[in-house]
């Protein structure tokens, strides 16, 4: 007997919320489909034209009903039950999951008209607060995917325009007017390095200072690196000139230090023999004459005294020394090595 009172009251309570019921139920029927809820739990809600609720039934939540009729909650619900049922991995899983979520519905009909009353008053005051947070804050209640877009692209529009005119323009401008303020000193630059440095100028459609001077720097950075190899090959050049210089003014006065003391053997020689003959003194004169000859000679290189003064040893002087008294040994004749010296 209390259960049947119990549910008369659930009836007439359902009856006086028909009327804001039926507009909740008109915005489900879109989103109904796609919603996670069984569909047993939405066709349990009584329509306006019904009298009496099946004592059998179980209450229904209209506060999740009316939460999912929103239009961007509807959408969200929608796109990703699209999502799940047209991917390959996820396809199966939901499906199973929707069957297993309304036979779990079903099993607990009992004790949901067991708990009529209790369900019924919470989603009473479920919808009492809803209505207060939609008189608030209505916008979210009725605004549409579409213009929340549109409404995002609009303000996005907007604040990319308020940058440009209010921070890029303005910048970009005193950035120009600065640039101007530096061209004269990057014209005296350019100007000076393609004087002096042989350097390129830079491209006409350079049209900014900054861009000159990057240009310019490069060229002057490889003009001194090319410099300082050149500077590098002239130092190596001139120090071997320098050595090729000393050695040959080493082997020049080696060649007149040789001729001198030979000379001054020649003479000692001729001071010695006061018994030779008249012919081989003349003779040894002429060698030492021509020997003092060539050595003083101003214009002959070193390699051509050298080559006179071996002709006149080698033709003249030897066999003389030969023919004089005291050279017990017949000369011995010098082969040239390999580095063209005798040995």
């Amino acid at each position: 007997m209390p259960l049947r009172l119990s549910q008369a009251n659930v009836v007439r309570k359902t009856h006086a919320n028909d009327k804001r019921v039926h507009k909740y139920l008109v915005r489900a029927k879109t989103v109904q489909s796609s919603f996670f809820l069984p569909t047993t739990m939405a066709s349990s809600v009584p329509m306006p034209s019904s009298s009496k609720q099946s004592s059998s039934s179980a209450p229904e939540l209209t506060v999740l009903t009316r939460v999912a009729s929103i239009p961007l909650i509807a959408w969200t619900i929608n796109q990703v039950s699209c999502t799940l049922e047209q991917n390959r991995y996820t396809s199966s899983p939901y499906a199973t999951a929707k069957g297993l979520s309304t036979s779990a519905y079903k099993y607990t009909e009992p004790f949901q008209i067991r708990l009529a009353p209790a369900i019924t008053t919470v989603d009473e005051y479920a919808n009492m607060a809803c209505d207060v947070v939609e008189s608030r804050f209505p916008y979210p209640f009725k605004a549409k995917p579409e213009e929340v877009a549109d409404y995002y692209e609009q303000s996005r529009l907007q604040a990319s325009k308020t940058i440009d005119e209010k921070v890029k323009t303005p910048a970009f401008t005193a950035a120009c007017e600065v640039d101007k303020r530096f061209a004269p000193i990057v014209d005296y630059l350019e100007s000076t390095a393609v004087t002096r440095l042989n350097t390129s100028a830079a491209p006409k459609d350079c049209e900014y200072q900054y861009q000159r001077v990057y240009v310019l720097s490069k060229n002057v950075t490889g003009q001194l690196y090319q410099y300082s190899n050149q500077t590098i090959l002239v130092q190596r050049a001139s120090q071997t000139a320098d050595s090729i210089t000393a050695l040959a003014s080493s082997a020049n006065s080696r060649i007149h230090t040789l001729s001198n003391n030979l000379i001054t053997d020649l003479k000692h020689l001729r001071a010695s023999f006061t018994d030779t003959t008249t012919a081989a003194y003349h003779e040894l004169n002429d060698c030492i004459g021509s020997m003092h000859n060539i050595v003083s000679t101003p214009n002959l290189t070193v390699n051509e005294k050298i080559s006179r003064m071996v002709d006149e040893i080698n033709f003249h002087m030897r066999p003389l020394l030969n023919r004089l008294p005291g050279a017990r040994t017949p000369p011995t004749t010098s082969n040239p090595n390999g580095n063209g010296h005798a040995q």
